[in-house]
């Protein structure tokens, strides 16, 4: 670079540091700055001036995405100075992503490239609010259940997010102004949810184009994590990966709107309650240690209760019921399963969510072995009961978690019958 280069250079990492720190920036000056840098460039006949453009490019669509500095996108000045440019903004696509323990496909209806995103359309996300952060959980817990350090065993995808390693370098540059390596990637959650977060914003940002819905745009930018394709979002065609069938992009792209939209809400329990209010009184209950269901007992309610290995008061968020080794599971109604290795004791463990109980993941823990199909319909097996991980022997042990706040719920009796039997109560 030339010295005006280098001192152009300079500049723009400052201002990637300001706003990756989320320092707040008066919108006018940021726009006065961005001109003067891209007027300085112009006037500098330079091999790095394409390369410097697009990064200040990357900075006005992080300060439109990210910051919150404007309340109005009509009126913005970045965002005025982003309509009026003639930015081409390079991504490169992913390839599908798909939950912890499972191979991540190569894409089977297009390679990965990297070729220019249309100009952004900024307005809509502003007016249909839009939120980046929601729909980065959806996808974290789609990919990993929110496990920051997992590693795909057959693709290598990396982390929270699922992303491919050969993806990491390019994007932690336009993201963070810098490289990292995969070791620095993978040891810390704060670098890649701010990767994630500008890569899910510039998509977010192409795809929200007027007269779209909310959920179409939504479904676009799944599309384009889990393929690098937004304009399949909708396709049905089934996905083979080493001669196993995966989700096809509209299943995906569903699934994600579906935890999307989970964590909008609170109401959305009123349909699970409601639910509730039609079982027997019995099964509405709280279950008690020793109470019997389905001609099993429980060992261990929920609430506050003795570590059984050391003895310390510990709480038990959920609630074991004792049943023989191999009893079947059933699924409680047509549903999403994920089969994975619990890392902190849990064994063999499965998420079993359903539109029928929007905003709800049921997990099963310690079980012997779970079905290899990731949509399943209503009664048929998930999973086995077994004593996998720290187990004290083989149960069913059931927790249930908020897609809208993370905490564990409230596990009655109806739940234990219904898994253990198949049977609504």
């Amino acid at each position: 670079m030339s010295s005006v280069s280098i001192s152009i250079a300079n500049k723009i990492d400052r201002l990637e540091r300001d706003l990756h720190a989320l320092k707040t920036r008066n919108p006018w000056q940021l726009e006065k700055e961005i001109n003067n840098l891209l007027k300085a460039l112009n006037a500098e006949p330079s091999s790095d001036r394409d390369y410097l453009r697009e990064r200040l490019f990357t900075i006005a669509a992080t300060a439109i995405l990210t910051t919150g500095v404007m309340r109005s996108l009509d009126s913005s000045p970045v965002a005025r100075f982003f309509s009026s440019e003639k930015s081409q903004i390079h991504t490169e696509q992913v390839q599908p992503g798909l939950d912890k323990g499972l191979a991540k496909p190569a894409p089977p209806i297009a390679k990965p490239t990297t070729k220019p995103a249309p100009k952004p359309e900024t307005k809509p996300v502003a007016k249909q609010g839009i939120s980046l952060e929601r729909l980065m959980k959806a996808i974290a817990t789609q990919e990993s259940n929110e496990n920051h350090t997992v590693i795909n065993g057959d693709s290598g995808a990396s982390g929270k997010w699922q992303v491919m390693p050969s993806n990491i370098p390019s994007w932690s540059k336009a993201a963070l102004g810098r490289e990292v390596s995969h070791s620095q990637f993978m040891n810390s959650p704060q670098i890649q949810h701010e990767i994630v977060k500008h890569r899910l914003g510039l998509y977010l940002n192409q795809q929200s184009e007027p007269g779209r819905s909310e959920e179409e745009i939504i479904r676009r930018v799944a599309s384009a994590w889990y393929s690098g394709q937004p304009r399949l979002w909708n396709n049905t065609k089934p996905q083979y990966s080493n001669g196993r069938k995966y989700p096809s992009i509209a299943e995906y792209t569903a699934s994600i709107w579906n935890r999307y939209s989970s964590v909008n809400s609170v109401s959305k329990f009123a349909d699970t309650k409601a639910i509730i209010a039609t079982w027997e009184k019995k099964w509405q209950s709280d279950p008690k240690t020793g109470d019997m269901i389905a001609g099993y007992a429980v060992s261990s309610a929920r609430g506050w209760r003795k570590d059984w290995k050391d003895g310390k008061p510990e709480y038990h968020g959920s609630v074991d019921l004792a049943a023989p080794l191999g009893t079947p599971l059933y699924a409680l109604a047509d549903g999403q399963v994920k089969c994975f290795q619990d890392a902190y004791g849990g064994g063999t463990v499965v998420s079993f969510t359903s539109n029928l109980f929007p905003g709800l993941e049921f997990e099963l823990l310690h079980l012997s072995r779970c079905t290899n199909k990731r949509f399943v319909k209503e009664s048929e097996v998930i999973g086995y009961i077994g004593s996998t991980g720290n187990s004290t022997g083989p149960h069913l042990h059931l927790q249930i978690n908020s897609l809208i706040s993370g905490n564990s719920l409230r596990v009655r009796s109806g739940w234990l019958y219904w898994f253990v039997t198949g049977k609504k109560p």
